[in-house]
């Protein structure tokens, strides 16, 4: 008997947990920058380590889970409908080269891609990695690098297993297809490219705050040799190589600039493909007889420049937009654009000296995984919509009548059903701010609808209309979407982010309120039917915004979210931070500390009545470490009374990182288990 009743006890307290807001244990922690004294009380969650902080991460998922059981059926029925939305079949191409087309796909049953190469003279295809078996006893998986070997024998394959940007690398053995992991010293964020067969060259940082170090690996004696030492630790670095694959180029890149060396093998040196400037970004490439350099250095948008008889001439300056990448092939540069965040896609003769589109121009399309085949002269690229899905389309560069290579089919799905548009918003200062929106034919705009608002603004990065698979199923039960392309974003060019960012950040929560003000006012929605996303950077601004403005939202999400920032411009502990001083500012000088502080979402925390919130992390995220979300978290819940507040949901997955939970089945089920708990706030159960 007393056993009995222990164990209804020890039932009944953790069913009290489960239903309880969890309370975090609080340890001062002062700092002193600038005269200005803060208490940290939740510091010590930095340690994960410590017993204590996965104990309390457990508890807030055992609390999320417990409330949202009341959203249990809405999120079965969403888990279908995201499973149906996967499509019989998505292919992506990677490479051509002389002989061989490589692409991956996925049907609907995978929940991770498949590797395969085609032979262009036969057709005949073969697969060559499947990642469905590779990672089927794996807690993640994510394939971060693929590179095929100049004699096409081998593949470099680097894995990430963790969700922590740790890859792993492997060699492919392209006739046995064995899978071989190599004997190298573990690099964070490593980069490869094939030197010949036998030799790669590695590129990555010892520990996550480390410089750069750069390798050449021999695979078939698995030893390795340290070539340089980068000591700029602001600079993040790359290692690709050119079009025609004569030279490999080793890329430095900072908030506002970047710049590339060439490698030299036969020297084991690096050399200056033009003069460092901290203002300027210069991307190099070339083909079999020039070379080119996309560069701002003339202009505060990029132009496309050709070195030609050893000075460089501007060949081609966009219209209107900028210029996202080039690919050069032998006679043409396929040339990606973004105006507005709606992408073009235009192909230059280097023979004509003349550009003209290759795609419609003034749809909501993004233009994305192109690639160029040097020897077929032909191009390679995916196209989607925020209601349309990816499909992969290709053209002959010498006479370009786009058509579908890879058609997307999601069955039961159609595009036709649906809207998408571009609005324009004035903001308080006069500049108008691009929006865009998505919905179902038939919902009625006359009179305030549900809708779910994104928002990033960050890093000068173009928030283009991919498909929206997330909110497909909103959509379908009256929700719209829209994205406020706040400055801060590369929306409209450097100009736009600069108007964003350090001492103007201020412009990206304000803009985006504004974006919330004319959507109410134009009775698109209400306070009372609004959602609001945003994911990093993004749940930076989330987390501004719902200090700044809380009775204009009804719930918040915010993903992985980057809301410690003065902390962290200050003590430099995120890996990240290193990089961004010029995005956010340094803590360590006065103005720009008061000025991050103003914004900063955990500083400025404050007992008021909050939108429903949920917030979600990775436990092995080094992009924005899970501490930054737990401690907004516990600030919060110290500030407002459980009793009256609404509901703040707080998930953590221990199964990956800054993406969360890898493969299109954690992909489905996070989904689901959000977009569950939106709807359920916003009073839709079915």
């Amino acid at each position: 008997m007393t056993k009995v009743l222990l164990a209804m006890c020890l039932t009944l307290q953790a069913n009290v947990h489960a239903t309880t807001p969890p309370v975090a244990k609080k340890i001062a922690t002062p700092y002193n920058y600038h005269q200005d004294v803060r208490i940290d009380d939740y510091n010590w969650m930095h340690d994960e380590q410590d017993p204590e902080v996965r104990k309390h991460l457990e508890l807030e998922n055992s609390f999320a889970e417990a409330y949202n059981k009341r959203n249990e059926g809405l999120r079965t029925r969403l888990l279908v409908e995201y499973k149906k939305l996967r499509g019989s079949l998505s292919t992506t191409v990677v490479a051509a080269t002389e002989k061989f087309l490589y692409f991956k796909t996925k049907d609907a049953s995978d929940s991770y891609w498949k590797w395969y190469r085609r032979e262009k003279k036969s057709g005949s295809r073969v697969l060559i990695f499947d990642e469905n078996t590779f990672a089927r006893d794996l807690p993640f998986y994510r394939t971060m690098d693929f590179k095929v070997s100049p004699a096409e024998d081998s593949v470099f394959l680097l894995a990430d297993t963790k969700g922590r940007n740790l890859g792993t690398p492997h060699v492919i053995d392209l006739k046995t297809l064995s899978v071989t992991k190599l004997a190298t010293t573990q690099l964070w964020q490593r980069k490869a490219e094939w030197i010949d067969d036998s030799r790669l060259l590695f590129l990555g940082a010892k520990q996550e705050l480390d410089s750069y170090q750069l390798f050449e690996y021999r695979t078939s004696a698995q030893t390795e040799q340290l070539v340089q030492q980068f000591e700029d630790v602001e600079a993040m670095r790359e290692v690709t190589r050119t079009a025609d694959g004569e030279a490999i180029l080793v890329v430095l890149s900072k908030s506002k600039s970047s710049f590339a060396y060439r490698y030299h093998p036969e020297l084991q040196k690096l050399e200056e493909l033009g003069p460092k400037n901290e203002k300027v970004k210069s991307v190099y490439n070339k083909n079999s007889s020039s070379w080119f350099k996309l560069t701002n250095e003339f202009s505060q948008s990029q132009e496309l420049f050709q070195k030609i008889n050893g000075e460089w001439l501007k060949i081609y300056s966009p219209k209107k937009g900028n210029i996202v990448s080039f690919h050069p092939s032998s006679n043409h540069i396929v040339i990606a654009q973004n105006f507005e965040g709606i992408g073009s896609l235009y192909l230059y003769d280097l023979k004509t000296r003349a550009a003209h589109s290759v795609m419609n121009t003034d749809q909501l399309l993004a233009y994305s995984e192109i690639v160029v085949d040097y020897h077929s002269e032909k191009t390679f690229f995916a196209v989607s919509g925020f209601t349309t899905p990816l499909a992969t389309w290709s053209c002959l560069l010498n006479d370009c009548a786009p058509s579908v290579e890879f058609p997307s089919d999601i069955r039961g799905f159609d595009s036709d059903l649906y809207v998408t548009r571009r609005i324009h918003v004035t903001a308080r200062d006069g500049v108008q701010i691009p929006v865009s929106l998505a919905y179902r034919k038939g919902t009625p705009l006359g009179t305030p609808q549900m809708m779910k608002l994104y928002g990033y603004g960050s890093y000068g990065y173009t928030y283009v209309p991919t498909f929206a698979k997330e909110d497909i199923p909103l959509l379908d039960r009256g929700v719209i979407f829209a994205v406020a392309h706040v400055r801060g974003g590369g929306e409209k060019g450097e100009s736009w982010h600069d108007a964003g960012r350090l001492m103007n950040k201020t412009n990206t929560f304000n803009d985006f309120i504004d974006v919330t003000e004319h959507m109410v006012s134009h009775k698109l929605t209400s306070p009372d039917k609004l959602a609001i996303h945003g994911v990093s950077a993004g749940g930076f601004l989330v987390g501004a915004v719902v200090n700044m403005r809380p009775e204009l939202y009804r719930v918040a999400v915010l993903g992985v979210p980057f809301v410690d920032v003065l902390n962290t411009m200050t003590l430099y502990y995120d890996p990240l931070a290193k990089y961004e001083k010029k995005e956010w500012g340094d803590g360590l000088v006065e103005a720009q500390y008061y000025n991050i502080k103003q914004n900063d979402p955990y500083t400025n925390l404050k007992k008021q009545s909050y939108p429903s919130l949920l917030v979600y992390t990775g436990f092995e995220d080094t992009s924005v470490y899970y501490f930054q979300p737990m401690k907004w978290v516990a600030k919060l819940r110290e500030l407002n009374d459980p009793k009256t507040s609404h509901p703040v949901l707080f998930f953590t997955t221990f199964k990956g990182g800054h993406g969360g939970e890898s493969g299109a089945d954690g992909e489905d089920k996070t989904r689901a288990l959000h977009q569950s708990y939106v709807l359920g706030e916003l009073g839709i159960t079915e």
